[in-house]
This record gives C-alpha cells, sequence and structure tokens, in this order.
C-alpha cells in the first residue's frame, strides 16, 4: 500500500519524466508481481516516460518496452527486452540477463573446440582462429534418454551425460546434467519432462542445436 500512495504522490504535479529506483525490492513475490502488472498499466495509460532502475532482471524484461543493461557505469546493451533476452550483445548481457550456458573454446571453420568437446556453430561472432565464448539459453538444450538418431540432430552436438539435479520450478524443470567435467543446465516444460520419463541419476543425451548458440569473443567479467 505505501509504495502505491508513493506512486500516486510522485504523479500528482504531473512530471514530464519519473524516476522509479528499485520501487519493488522491500516487497514479497506476490505484491511484486501485482505491482509490475499495476505500473506497467499506468504507464500506459498516462502515456508516461518513466526510467525504472532495478537489479531483478525478469523485473526489468517484464516492465520496459527498452531495456538498458549497464557495467560499471557503461552501456553494454539498449533494446527491447525480446531482443536483449535472445540476441544478447557480449557475453556479459548473456550471463547478466537470464540464465546462460558458456562454454569457452577457439573457432575453426564453423566449429569452436572447448578441449573437452567440438561443438558446431551457425552465427558468426569472431574471426577464425579467434578465442570465444559460447551461450546457450537452458530453454534450447534438449534432453533425451535415448540416442536421437541423424537427420534429428547434429551429431557433433550430442553428447552424453548425466542428471545430478532436478528442480521443479511449476510450469518448468529444471535439470542440472554432468558432462564431463562440465555442467549444462536444461530447462523443459513438465509435461515433457514426465513423458520422457527423466529422473536424478538417469545418463542422458543432451543435444544442443548449432542455430541456438550465441558467439562472442572471449571476454571477462562473466558471473
Amino acid at each position: 500500500q505505501q509504495q502505491r500512495v508513493a506512486l500516486v504522490r510522485a504523479l500528482a504535479p504531473d512530471p514530464q519524466v519519473l524516476l522509479l529506483d528499485e520501487p519493488l525490492s522491500a516487497l514479497d513475490a506476490k505484491i511484486r508481481l501485482r505491482l509490475r502488472a499495476e505500473i506497467k498499466r499506468l504507464q500506459q495509460e498516462l502515456k508516461k516516460t518513466m526510467i525504472h532502475v532495478t537489479h531483478d532482471q525478469e523485473e526489468a524484461l517484464s516492465i520496459a518496452d527498452r531495456v538498458v543493461v549497464m557495467e560499471g557505469g557503461q552501456f553494454r546493451q539498449v533494446g527491447r527486452p525480446i531482443d536483449i533476452y535472445k540476441n544478447p550483445s557480449c557475453s556479459f548481457v548473456a550471463d547478466f540477463v537470464g540464465t546462460s550456458n558458456f562454454f569457452d573454446g577457439r573457432r575453426t571453420s564453423g566449429v569452436v573446440d572447448t578441449g573437452r568437446r567440438k561443438i558446431k556453430v551457425m552465427q558468426n561472432g569472431a574471426a577464425e582462429g579467434e578465442a570465444v565464448s559460447l551461450a546457450i539459453r537452458p530453454e534450447n538444450v534438449e534432453v533425451f534418454k535415448k540416442k536421437p538418431s541423424p537427420p534429428v540432430v547434429e551429431p557433433m552436438n550430442l553428447f552424453a551425460g548425466r542428471i545430478d539435479v532436478v528442480v521443479f520450478q511449476g510450469a518448468a524443470v529444471r535439470l542440472l546434467i554432468h558432462m564431463d567435467g562440465e555442467e549444462i543446465i536444461s530447462d523443459i516444460i513438465e509435461k515433457e519432462f514426465r513423458q520422457r520419463d527423466l529422473k536424478q541419476g538417469d545418463d542422458v543425451y543432451v543435444y544442443c542445436s548449432p542455430e541456438a548458440f550465441r558467439v562472442f569473443p572471449e571476454e571477462g567479467g562473466r558471473r
């Protein structure tokens, strides 16, 4: 209620621009969700420019028309929420906004050699022979109990692994999978999880489509 009153008071003088500095940070989860929708509705009704400062990436993506991702006081990317999430401009943005799996290696002719495995990629983003970071979102990591056959998959990007942890998240299930010294995260819908009869401790096959990888020049700064 205090946040609602503060918002109404801030709007009373009819400002041209309204700055909201972490307005939802002290609230519990359900109230935050309701107020996110309320702030977005108010902005659309009043057609006011609002600058919403937050460290909550989900909050930023759900409220904003345009998102600015900053690091060390510098703009790293500016764009629509869907573009920030699906087409991050650098490995920092891919890591900071949402969750990504990363593989570091060296690119040669569309294949990145990480030392542990070779991964085929489609996107350009680095010069031949340059050290690169690959990023892939968990929802793009497919998990199979039985080995799928070509031409369903690119054989080079099919890896053996074991499900170490299963995290139920409601509509989705998060799997933490161990692959020969590396860990990869996969998010699959709960119905598909049940249909594939997956469980903790299962030996599985992990598939990462070449088109699903984002390729960045290798840089520091990832969390």
